[in-house]
C-alpha cells in the first residue's frame, strides 16, 4: 500500500499563543495550504459541535505513541549544530540503552510501563483504535517541528504505518497535536468548559483529584466526575462507568499509551471525549506550566496573567 504524504508545510500559528510562540518558529505538516489560525478555528468550532451529540475521540499521537505504534527504535537525526563524534555517540548509546531495556516506558507521569512482548501483542490493539477514530472522531499527531531534532524521525515511518493499518488521514479527521494543548491551557477552553458536565478518566490519589475538580470548576465547569485507571498499565484496564450520572457534556482523558484500550470503552458517554495528555497534569498543578524542566510548548498562552483578558 502506498504511503501517505501530507504535501503542504503550514507556518505554525494559533490564535492566544502568537506572542509567547511568534511567527516563523514553528511548522507543521498539513493536507491543505490553510492558514494554521483558520485550521485551529476549524478544530475549535468541531470540537464545539460534538459536545454532547454522540461519541466523538479526539486523540493525540506524540512520539511515545509513535514509537509505541512503529514497533522499533528509530534514531533522532543529527542536529543542526552537533559534531559527527557527538552524533554517532548519541546514536549508540541510545541504541544500547533501548536494547538493554526490557520494558516500554514513556512520560514524565509513567503514561505506561509493560514489557517489550506487551507492547508488541497490544500494537494491533492501538491501530484498530486508531482506525475507528479516523473514520468517527480526530487523529491529532505530532507533525509539528521547529529547528531542533525533536520526533521528526518518525514521521514517514508512521505515515507508512498509517496507510498499512487503512489509517486514512483527511482533512475532517486530521488536526494538530499542540491544537489539543492550545484549546485546553488558552481563552477557548471557557468557551468549551463553561457550564458543561465533566468526566475526567485519568489515574489520581485523594490529593490530585481534588486539584483536579478545583481547576475545572473555576474554569467554568458545572459538574465534574471521576473514573479512575491504573498508573502504568492502562492497556489492561476495564473501566466501570454505571456509576456516572449522565448527560455528559465532555470527558477528559489522561492515560498515556493506555488511551488504545480505554477510548474504545468510553463510546457509552455519547459526547467528546478529548485525550489532554499533559493538560491533566496541569490541572492538577497549575504550577508545572511555568517549570522549565517540565513546560509545553502551547500552554502559556499570550494573556497569561489577565484572567479577565482571557475570558472575554
Amino acid at each position: 500500500m502506498k504511503c501517505q504524504t501530507l504535501s503542504h508545510i503550514v507556518e505554525f500559528r494559533i490564535p492566544g499563543f502568537e506572542n509567547v510562540h511568534p511567527r516563523g518558529y514553528f511548522h507543521c505538516l498539513a493536507l491543505s495550504g490553510k492558514d494554521s489560525r483558520e485550521w485551529y478555528k476549524d478544530f475549535i468550532e468541531l470540537c464545539s459541535d460534538k459536545i454532547g451529540g454522540g461519541f466523538f475521540p479526539v486523540c493525540r499521537l506524540g512520539d511515545g505513541e509513535f514509537e509505541f505504534c512503529i514497533g522499533k527504535w528509530i534514531s533522532p537525526a543529527k542536529q543542526v549544530n552537533e559534531s559527527l563524534h557527538g552524533y554517532i555517540y548519541r546514536k549508540l548509546r541510545d541504541r544500547v540503552t533501548h536494547m538493554r531495556s526490557h520494558y516500554f516506558k514513556l512520560g514524565d507521569r509513567l503514561a505506561g510501563h509493560y514489557t517489550k512482548d506487551e507492547w508488541k501483542q497490544n500494537r494491533n490493539k492501538a491501530a484498530a483504535t486508531l482506525r475507528e477514530i479516523s473514520e468517527i472522531g480526530v487523529i491529532c499527531p505530532n507533525f509539528e517541528y521547529d529547528d531542533v531534532q525533536f520526533a521528526q524521525q518518525y514521521y514517514r515511518p508512521m505515515l507508512n504505518w498509517f496507510s498499512i493499518n487503512n489509517i486514512r488521514l483527511t482533512e475532517r479527521n486530521y488536526f494538530s497535536f499542540f491544537f489539543i494543548y492550545a484549546m485546553m491551557s488558552g481563552p477557548d477552553r471557557f468557551r468549551l468548559l463553561t457550564n458543561r458536565n465533566v468526566l475526567v478518566v485519568t489515574n489520581f490519589d485523594a490529593a490530585k483529584k481534588q486539584n483536579i475538580q478545583k481547576s475545572l470548576l473555576s474554569d467554568g465547569c458545572r459538574t465534574v466526575q471521576f473514573v479512575n485507571i491504573s498508573a502504568e498499565r492502562t492497556l489492561y484496564d476495564t473501566i466501570d462507568l454505571s456509576e456516572i450520572i449522565h448527560p455528559l457534556d465532555i470527558v477528559l482523558l489522561g492515560a498515556g499509551v493506555g488511551k488504545f484500550n480505554i477510548i474504545p470503552q468510553l463510546r457509552g458517554t455519547n459526547t467528546i471525549c478529548l485525550d489532554i495528555g499533559f493538560i491533566m497534569e496541569i490541572y492538577a498543578n497549575p504550577d508545572i506550566k511555568h517549570d522549565k524542566l517540565m513546560t509545553r510548548v502551547f500552554t502559556v498562552c499570550d494573556h497569561e496573567d489577565d484572567p479577565v483578558c482571557l475570558k472575554s
